[in-house]
């Protein structure tokens, strides 16, 4: 197969996973994200943030136009129209990637084959997933791509070109989620170490420009210029403390679990990773640069490097042919390394996350005869209530002492977790209730019920009982 089939089988790959994945994986990708774009027929644009928001209008002004777009092709359910832009960001993103990978060998004075980025950017766990997804670090992910492409390119020839298309491609990704911004120092460094003045005070002016012009919308929407960028950093400083404080290693330690790193550590030829951490020097102080920025705050979580995810397949791709090319005596490291990443892959790629909430909310849609949604001790705390077409009420939740007082009718939607045993068989002995739903958790949310049931309980099954 020819490069170009390699990009196309990649393209294909990553919206048939937008299609058949309708996950999502943190709940501000909903509660400040999806609820704010759909449905399209009610979102608007100059609603799309509020006052005291740290997130910035532009962030979802293109989720809005997509939402907008299916709208106009006629889609008007919210949850295909959701299933749209998943679809269309899928296409976006390989897109670009692939267009990041012919540019790459186009200027490169290293003749490679684009055989192996694709398939890792294919199969490698994870990948095809997130690059479909509506969070903010998703978003950044193919124009941070491109962006590192050409600080590579740079550091191998200092061409102005590289720098310049650069510096754009990030200022892209910073306007999909600003914290990756402050990789664009990377582009200052480069001229000033091959001492090109005129490339820095272009890549100087360039970045000025491209700021001033990315406050313009909460200028226009909010009064002031980049007031959600003041805000996220106020809000951080003041707030950070408050959950999920980890130490200053914890992204290093994630890098190295997400990159499966026991499978990297090998004896490879001499000079080789010499040669591989000249060549790609450049993101990895962009990424340094990256956790030095994010360990100024206390608050760590691990969906922080999922812009990286695609980059670090990019960069891993020469140690991966290495070993690959001495594969008879690398056969029990390839076997377990390549069977771990697979298992990953199916469950990451095919096995959506909140699928249970989502199923959940797409039944009652479908059942209008439910008038009351009942939730015992905590059994469902929220859905993704955006998907359901017609006026319910909220979700009534009570006690289990004062449920059992509760006078039920056929009009109520009882919703319990597998984990409610007592609840269950007291409610199955009444003759006029059933399981009418069961929607199992993700295979990742039932490992980690697994290992830690008291801080995962919410991760159980979810059972829909109602009238026989």
């Amino acid at each position: 197969m020819k490069d170009k089939h390699w990009a196309l089988l990649f393209i294909a790959s990553a919206v048939f996973i937008a299609f058949w994945n309708d996950g999502f994986i943190a709940l501000d990708e909903y509660w400040t994200g999806m609820v704010r774009f759909l449905p399209a027929q009610t979102s608007e644009i100059l609603k799309l943030v509020v006052a005291d928001d740290v997130k910035a209008p532009h962030q979802l002004m293109p989720l809005w136009s997509l939402g907008q777009l299916a709208l106009l092709l006629g889609i008007k359910n919210p949850y295909y129209q959701y299933r749209f832009i998943l679809i269309v960001l899928g296409l976006i993103s390989s897109v670009v990637i692939s267009w990041a990978l012919f540019y790459f060998r186009k200027n490169s004075h290293k003749k490679v084959s684009l055989k192996y980025y694709f398939l890792l950017l294919i199969f490698y766990f994870g990948n095809l997933f997130i690059i479909s997804r509506t969070m903010a670090e998703s978003l950044s992910i193919p124009w941070m791509f491109a962006a590192m492409i050409c600080a590579v390119l740079y550091d191998e020839r200092p061409l102005r070109k590289y720098l310049l298309w650069g510096v754009l491609w990030i200022s892209i990704a910073f306007l999909m989620r600003p914290q990756v911004g402050i990789c664009g120092l990377v582009f200052v460094l480069l001229p000033i170490i091959y001492r090109k003045w005129k490339d820095f005070f272009a890549v100087a002016f360039l970045g000025i420009m491209s700021v001033s012009l990315a406050g313009l919308p909460d200028l226009f929407l909010r009064g002031r210029w980049h007031d959600s960028l003041i805000k996220s950093l106020e809000y951080n400083v003041e707030q950070s403390a408050n959950y999920n404080i980890q130490p200053w290693w914890f992204y290093f330690m994630v890098l190295f679990a997400i990159f499966l790193g026991p499978f990297w550590i090998a004896r490879y030829p001499k000079g080789f990773i010499k040669t591989w951490l000249r060549e790609y020097r450049m993101i990895f102080i962009s990424v340094l640069i990256f956790i030095l920025f994010h360990n100024l705050f206390a608050h760590k979580y691990e969906r922080f490097l999922i812009s990286w995810i695609p980059i670090g397949i990019f960069v891993l791709t020469p140690l991966f042919v290495q070993l690959w090319s001495q594969r008879s005596g690398r056969r029990m490291r390839l076997s377990w390394g390549l069977t771990l990443n697979c298992l990953l892959w199916a469950i990451a790629s095919f096995d959506p996350p909140q699928k249970n909430l989502i199923q959940t909310s797409l039944f009652l849609d479908k059942h209008t005869e439910f008038k009351r949604v009942l939730s015992i001790d905590g059994s469902i705390e929220w859905m993704t209530d955006i998907f359901i077409t017609h006026p319910y009420p909220p979700i009534a939740r009570f006690t289990e002492d004062e449920f059992s007082r509760l006078p039920l009718t056929c009009s109520d939607a009882v919703i319990l977790r597998t984990n409610q045993e007592n609840l269950i068989k007291n409610l199955l002995a009444k003759s006029d209730r059933k399981i009418i739903l069961q929607v199992s958790a993700n295979w990742i949310e039932i490992i980690a019920r697994n290992l830690n049931p008291k801080a995962n309980s919410r991760r159980s099954d979810i059972l829909i009982l109602g009238c026989n």
